[in-house]
């Protein structure tokens, strides 16, 4: 679930006029596509794992609760 809302996230900030090859491609690969330079790719594949992993541990209570 972190996982969909980082990557709706970046699609957003990547913009709404992307080709139909782009929005088939995974995060990880529009990063590469769209940001400049290795170290700053770097940096916003770790934030949108931060975004991720945020997500999950605000779920991750709600999840529990409902396997109970």
């Amino acid at each position: 679930m972190g996982t969909t809302v980082a990557r709706s996230a970046a699609r957003t900030w990547l913009g709404g006029k992307q080709r139909e090859q782009e929005r088939r491609m995974d995060m990880a690969e529009l990063i590469r596509l769209r940001v400049p330079g290795l170290r700053l790719q770097r940096s916003v594949e770790r934030q949108f794992g931060e975004m991720a992993d945020a997500v999950f541990d605000r779920l991750a209570p709600f999840l529990d609760r409902a396997r109970a």
